[in-house]
């Protein structure tokens, strides 16, 4: 230890391991390998820089550690001191911050080359610190992986075996699935309602176009995961998984959309499965046979660079994040009708963020610009830094261009492909009245009444029924075209605070209730 300067090394990879942990249950562990990578490589230079002036290694593994805790601790201390303000005024600028870091460091370097003794003792401290820093990181992430170690049921009990082998019924031509979930895109009559919106003229042009709209529909779930968790693997997360080590657990939800039923099937039948990039790490599937994405780094990524002073230049080196979520939701309109699909069927799974919160865009398609960082928030998360008014106008008039994208896009599937599936489904309805930690103060009927629309060739849509929800979407689906035999399950609404996804409270009676007066 006395010998082996590795604190520099170890100091850089800290706060790769500490971000990690914190977003671990969102984030795939393949993410922290490049940085880590870097990180190295950047104290190795640091090292070899600083030796060449002060021809000491003990010294230039000190100043190296300098520079890398207050490279990794800008952004932090940025981000905590921006909200200041003085008459109006920020106090905290980059110029300003970025100054006072250089003083520090040159300072430090200026005390650091007088030392004349005590170099093993310092060393030896920074070395210790540092093995116990990474030692704390990897505790916490393996107690957590640990813990959330939950057996999931990778085929469900109540299918049957031939769901879980092949289908009795081979049809001749396999169709092209392709399910789009508008996120949190609410219902026709829940627009009326509080958005005061008339949304009939999207619901005739689906219906002209073939399409069946259950006009009753509602969410099971009122989280993305639990929602698409469950239409994914067909039946209820109550039935999903075993043994729940955690009430706030949220990475076996990750392992069911992952890893789910629907997709074994399919693939099965030699379906190439192809996912879009929705920047939402819980519903990334990278496994996809084909995985589409127009942006290279990822939602870790980014926020590791937020924590370093190139924060301050970030916008001159990368769109900002609003742009690069407005840059994915067009992207996935534009692709989805150019997927090839002469070789093998495909099953497209596009996830996008829209009308959702963050409001990016204007009811023309011009940018919106939020006045808050990016966030993904919604409901009561999202209403302390919002008013219910700019929610619903935010809302109203990003829906009002996502009409008009997802009318072109539908347009163009059907004028490219023969009799494909198209399945336009939202995982939940908006937010203007959710309370995430207090079901009282919630307004159940915004959150659980969908779009639910589908288009079924061939007579599929007649196993359709208005109040169908999305935990029998691929129930019918199978059964019409695959020849399954897959008991309905009755439709049921299920809420849950974010603190507690899976203490489940039934409101299917209170949403009907609700929309019957």
């Amino acid at each position: 230890m006395r010998k082996i300067i590795i604190h520099p090394f170890l100091f850089a990879i800290f706060p790769i391991l500490f971000l990690y942990a914190h977003n671990i249950d969102l984030t795939p562990v393949g993410e922290i390998f490049i940085p880590i990578l870097i990180s190295i490589l950047f104290a190795s230079s640091m090292v070899l820089i600083a030796y060449l002036f002060t021809r000491d290694i003990k010294k230039s593994a000190i100043i190296s550690s300098l520079g890398i805790f207050l490279f990794f601790t800008y952004g932090h201390i940025y981000q905590s001191l921006q909200g200041l303000k003085l008459y109006d005024l920020t106090i905290v600028r980059h110029r300003c911050l970025l100054s006072l870091w250089a003083i520090l460091f040159i300072t430090g370097i200026y005390f650091i080359v007088r030392i004349k003794s005590q170099l093993k003792t310092i060393t030896r401290f920074l070395n210790i610190t540092s093995i116990i820093l990474i030692v704390i990181a990897i505790s916490n992430i393996s107690i957590y992986m640990f813990k959330s170690h939950t057996q999931v049921l990778g085929n469900l009990a109540d299918i049957p075996e031939n769901l879980k082998k092949r289908g009795p019924h081979e049809p001749e031509t396999l169709p092209n699935i392709y399910y789009i979930i508008l996120d949190g895109y609410a219902r026709q009559d829940v627009l009326k309602e509080i958005y005061d919106y008339d949304n009939s003229d999207f619901i005739k042009f689906l219906e002209e176009n073939g399409f069946y709209v259950a006009k009753r529909s509602n969410s099971n779930y009122c989280q993305t995961l639990l929602s698409l968790s469950s239409s994914l693997n067909l039946n209820f997360i109550q039935n999903l998984t075993i043994e729940k080590s955690s009430l706030n657990d949220r990475s076996i939800l990750l392992q069911l959309i992952k890893h789910n039923v629907l997709f074994e099937f399919l693939k099965q039948h030699k379906y190439k499965i192809v996912a879009f990039s929705s920047g939402y790490y819980g519903t990334e599937i990278k496994s996809a046979d084909i995985y589409k994405n127009p942006i290279t780094l990822s939602e870790f990524h980014i926020a590791i660079i937020n924590t370093t002073p190139i924060l301050a230049i970030k916008h001159i080196l990368i769109p900002n994040h609003y742009d690069l979520h407005r840059k994915k939701i067009l992207y996935t309109f534009k692709e989805i009708p150019g997927i090839k699909t002469n070789e093998r069927p495909v099953f497209v799974f596009a996830h996008m963020l829209v009308p959702h919160p963050p409001f990016v865009f204007e009811k023309n398609g011009d940018k919106a610009e939020p006045k808050t960082h990016f966030m993904y928030l919604d409901g009561s998360h999202l209403l302390r830094f919002i008013k219910k008014e700019q929610y619903i106008e935010g809302y109203r008039n990003q829906l009002i261009f996502i009409n008009k994208k997802t009318k072109e896009m539908i347009e163009n599937l059907l004028g490219r492909n023969p009799k494909p599936i198209i399945i336009l489904q939202s995982d939940h309805g908006p937010g203007s009245h959710l309370d995430w930690e207090n079901p009282e103060n919630t307004y159940f009927g915004e959150r659980m009444a969908i779009l639910n629309a589908y288009y079924l060739p061939d007579g599929g849509d007649e196993l359709l029924y208005d109040s169908i929800s999305p935990v029998n979407t691929f129930r019918v689906v199978l059964n019409h075209y695959f020849g399954t035999d897959l008991e309905l399950l009755e439709d049921r609404s299920y809420f849950s605070c974010w603190s507690t996804p899976y203490d489940f409270i039934d409101v299917t009676d209170e949403i009907n209730n609700s929309h019957a007066n």
